[in-house]
């Protein structure tokens, strides 16, 4: 798209950020939108980010680049980038919806101008359109006379002939029933955002799930994996006021800090386990506590025990009901169960 089309678009999404600003029905709530692409899960705004790591500890990793220039790797930008279990903790916690990059990408310059703006657009679309035509064919009319072809002898058509059928469809004002605003509440609703959850967290397991539909939770490992390791993040959150990042440099599922990882130093190297099948042996338990130790930490490892008893709960059922991600989390009565290990050779 030519810059003066990416221009006009910035101003009027300005425009009508200033517009919504002071008009509270055009708002929708006050839950911060996760763009999901495929398998991974984004934020774009940077209030919203600064937001969920005041209030709530959730970090991110910083996704954006610029392939032209030298610095990327080490200067990333936005959008933030949010794990699996930020995006359940923030949803859990009502903080978040998640909204599909199509519907993002697709309608939310055009289907947010109202009609006069999106005429404007038009009009400048049109014109660039045919000015960019004339020059191609100038640019044309030029070689030939080059070649020393005659081109009065040649029929050349008008050449804003085209520019009159290039366009895009502006909707007129009595159509906004798929408005961005309307598609965003759509989105919204429960099962909607229960399915995008699914669907997500299909896509970031590699299950086969054909319909897209919800997974099964007995009958799938990794699924089951993915619980326990959120319920573990959520039990250190919710407890202990922890600021967790993906820990695989130190060997761990997450590190964990006591606050804002740029004002503490980190406490823990976090494994999951499962509390009844997963046993600890000495070569780990002397590896795990050596290297945690090494670095200053303390290696936490951690798995969740049912509340009512000692035994392992069976599955129950035949895998064949689907759950409700969000549901299963908040009624899941099993309770995390810690330790930490330090070495003591070292020091």
């Amino acid at each position: 798209m030519d810059d003066l089309i990416i221009d006009y678009i910035q101003e009027a999404e300005k425009n009508i950020k200033n517009t919504n600003d002071t008009d509270d029905t055009v708002s929708i709530n006050n839950k911060i939108p996760i763009v999901i692409s495929h398998d991974k899960a984004f934020l774009f705004d940077l209030s919203h980010i600064e937001q969920i790591r005041r209030e709530y500890g959730i970090i991110g990793v910083l996704s954006g680049t610029l392939p032209i220039a030298p610095q990327q790797n080490i200067l990333l930008g936005l959008p933030l980038q949010l794990s699996i279990d930020e995006v359940l903790y923030l949803i859990m916690n009502d903080v978040c919806y998640l909204i599909n990059n199509k519907v993002l990408i697709e309608d939310k310059y055009f289907d947010s101008m109202n009609y006069n703006e999106k005429l404007k657009l038009e009009t400048s679309y049109r014109d660039l359109i045919s000015r960019k035509i004339e020059i191609r064919s100038l640019n044309y009319l030029s070689n030939l006379k080059n070649r020393g072809i005659d081109i009065d002898k040649l029929q050349v058509k008008n050449s804003n002939s085209k520019s009159d059928k290039i366009g895009y469809y502006v909707e007129t004002l009595n159509s906004t029933d798929n408005s961005f605003s309307n598609k965003i509440e759509n989105s919204q609703d429960y099962e909607a955002q229960k399915n995008l959850l699914i669907n997500f967290i299909t896509k970031l397991i590699n299950t086969n799930n054909k319909n897209n539909k919800n997974i099964r939770m007995n009958n799938n490992k990794k699924f089951k994996i993915l619980l326990n390791d959120f319920l573990v993040f959520n039990y250190l959150k919710q407890n202990y006021n922890q600021c967790l990042l993906p820990g695989i440099r130190f060997g761990g599922k997450y590190v964990s800090y006591p606050g804002d990882i740029l004002k503490y130093h980190s406490h823990f190297i976090v494994n999951t386990r499962d509390y009844y099948k997963e046993d600890i042996n000495l070569f780990t338990l002397s590896n795990g506590g050596r290297l945690a130790t090494g670095v200053k930490k303390l290696w936490l490892v951690a798995g969740m025990k049912e509340g009512g008893g000692n035994e392992e709960k069976k599955d129950e059922g035949d895998g064949g009901e689907d759950i409700d991600v969000i549901k299963a989390l908040k009624n899941d009565k099993r309770v995390c169960k810690c330790f930490t290990i330090e070495w003591s050779g070292f020091g």
